[in-house]
């Protein structure tokens, strides 16, 4: 009957309080404890500029091709699915091309390797979103389960095979930060933890992300999600693509969000259905200016006369492609 319904939804609200405020004045003050050196590091890292030298060379598979990069963002990741969109429905994507993801741009990426739909992808992470408000504190201070249980069921059993030398999932060492290039997958569930470790924020989740470095089980360090160091050090200058939720500065030459102010608070809270859709559609708007302009006939071309090494990489990563054409 309504009126059981209605006393059960309550009582379910009852525990969902009871069980959030356990969960703030228990494991808030254990979290802000694990997180506090890496924020003390980031700090560190602004006052002396740089010191403890953070990694901003890039791995040896990256020489010669084109690089696209998809910064972090939150709940903000529509932005990112409708430029993918525009990018899968209108260009060709060569093989050669070497996809750099910081955790929530590596949805984007997985469409592209999936040859997923990004609309799928959104209505499926909605209905994700939708579990986890039921969750103590809608997820925050969690362990990501949500997105992992997704990750199974959505990755084929051999995709670490197709992911390895395509995929560069970008992740920080907790507590010294820098960058660690993750490029090869010698199964899926090494990939999934990778993209977790990636994916894992500050207080958004409780604890960083134990990963074996150079493959071996017994050499592992904690990582972390590496959008505080690409924020300090970014890897802009170093892609021939980049797409930002976050802009770094006012005129942002890279592939950026516009009339939208994007701030940590907005990517920390879930979107509604239509506010997704409208930043999708914002996303793909913004690519197709962005894009024309840089693969257009002379954008090869500095205005100094020089070539464009960059734009000459993007050029054969991203092909106009012909309504008969498919993806590679």
């Amino acid at each position: 009957t309504s009126v059981g319904q209605r006393g059960t939804m309550v009582a379910r609200r009852v525990v969902w309080w009871i069980s959030t405020a356990i969960l703030l004045g228990v494991c808030l003050p254990i979290s802000v404890c694990i997180w506090l050196p890496a924020m003390g590091v980031v700090l560190l890292r602004l006052l002396f500029l740089q010191c403890l030298g953070a990694l901003t060379q890039l791995p040896d598979c990256a020489k010669g091709r084109p690089r696209i990069f998809f910064d972090g963002t939150g709940h903000l990741y529509p932005f990112s699915l409708g430029v993918t969109a525009h990018m899968m429905e209108t260009y060709t994507l060569h093989s050669s091309t070497l996809f750099f993801a910081i955790s929530g741009g590596n949805l984007s990426v997985l469409c592209i390797l999936l040859n997923l739909s990004p609309n799928d992808l959104l209505e499926s992470q909605r209905r994700l979103l939708d579990d986890a408000s039921w969750l103590p504190a809608m997820g925050l201070l969690g362990n990501l389960e949500g997105l992992r249980v997704w990750l199974e069921e959505t990755l084929p059993l051999d995709f670490h095979i197709k992911a390895t030398g395509r995929l560069v999932v970008v992740v920080s060492y907790w507590p010294t930060l820098g960058f660690h290039y993750i490029s090869e997958f010698s199964s899926r569930s090494v990939l999934i933890d990778a993209i977790i470790a990636s994916c894992r924020f500050p207080i958004l989740s409780w604890r960083p992300q134990l990963l074996p470095i150079g493959g071996s089980f017994f050499k592992q360090c904690l990582m972390f999600d590496a959008g505080f160091q690409n924020g300090i050090t970014p890897l802009d200058e170093l892609m021939d693509l980049s797409i930002r939720t976050f802009p770094r500065f006012p005129g942002d030459p890279s592939l950026t969000p516009t009339g939208f102010q994007t701030t940590l608070i907005g990517a920390a809270l879930p979107l509604t259905h239509h506010r997704a859709k409208e930043l999708m559609g914002m996303g793909r708007r913004n690519a197709s200016r962005y894009l024309a302009s840089r693969l257009g006939p002379h954008s090869d071309t500095k205005s100094n006369g020089k070539y464009d090494e960059s734009a000459s990489r993007l050029k054969l990563g991203l092909r106009r492609r012909s309504s008969d054409t498919s993806n590679s």
